[in-house]
Parts: C-alpha cells; structure tokens; sequence
C-alpha cells in the first residue's frame, strides 16, 4: 500500500480536521453552558466537555511524535467509538421517538454509517503493521489493546444500560 509515512501524514491531516471540529463543537458546548444561565452546574456531559479539551490536543500530540501511548490511546478511543455506535443509534432513535417521529430520516442513517465507515477505516489504518512499526507497537500491545478497551467499554455499557 506505499510507505506507511505517507498515508500516516495523510491520516494525520484526517484526524487534525476531526479533532479540531469535535474541539470547536465541544468549546462551543462548555460556553453555552458557561454562559447559558448554569454556572455552577458540573453534569456528566459539562465533565466530558472539559475532559474532551484536554485529551484531544494530547492524543493527536502523541500521535504525532509518534508515542507509543499516542497509538494504544487513539486506537482505543477508535474502539470505543466502534462499540459505541449502536448505543449512539439506540439513543438517537429513542430521542427520535420522543419527539414524535416515527423513524429516523436518512440524514441521520448515512451520518451513523459515515461515523462507523470513518472509525473502521481508522482502525484498520493504525492496525497495519507498518504503521504499528512508526510506533514501536508489537503485537502484544495490540491484541492487549483491543482485549482490554473492549472489555473495559462493554462493562460500562452494560452498566450504564442497567442502571
């Protein structure tokens, strides 16, 4: 598929454009909520909001410099997000029915499977092990990548569907 440096300055450039509109999205969600008559309000999605500021510069920092925990942290976040899809169709298409539309529209169907489609692709990407050698990443590391963020994700989804 070509020199892995390419396509990982190529992917780089992907995920910066990801990364810089979750940023602003999430900028623009603490200073409504600053701003929005809550002060003083610290609920869970306020939390990520703050949490999201601060991981996302350091992740694509890491990838960047080519860090070990640069690929274990975003290839697990990248799993998560895979795992974490059908939970975000459910809930969206609860809010659906909640506001008295009886199915979700294609719009919102194309931009899940676009979201599945980009994560997998990603995914795939980091797993080559020619990108894995930018990173000093053995197989080890990835099979105990995947092994633990799946388990760990699963466990807080089911609790979280439990609760």
């Amino acid at each position: 598929m070509g020199r892995p440096q390419k396509w990982f300055r190529l992917f780089l450039l992907v995920l910066g454009l990801q990364y810089s509109w979750s940023l602003i999205q999430t900028l623009i969600g603490v200073y409504k909520t600053i701003v929005g008559g809550r002060p003083g309000r610290f609920d869970l999605t306020f939390l990520i909001d703050i949490v999201t500021i601060i991981y996302l510069p350091c992740f694509y920092y890491l990838l960047y410099k080519r860090k070990r925990w640069g690929w274990i942290l975003v290839f697990a976040g990248i799993v998560v997000g895979i795992l974490g899809l059908p939970l975000e169709v459910c809930a969206y298409s609860a809010y659906s029915r909640a506001i008295r539309h009886a199915s979700m529209d294609m719009g919102s169907i194309a931009g899940f499977v676009f979201q599945g489609a980009i994560r997998i692709a990603f995914a795939v990407f980091l797993w080559r092990q020619d990108v894995c050698d930018l990173f000093g990443v053995g197989q080890p590391v990835k099979t105990r990548t995947v092994l633990y963020t799946s388990v760990i994700t699963l466990l807080v989804f089911g609790w979280l569907l439990l609760r």
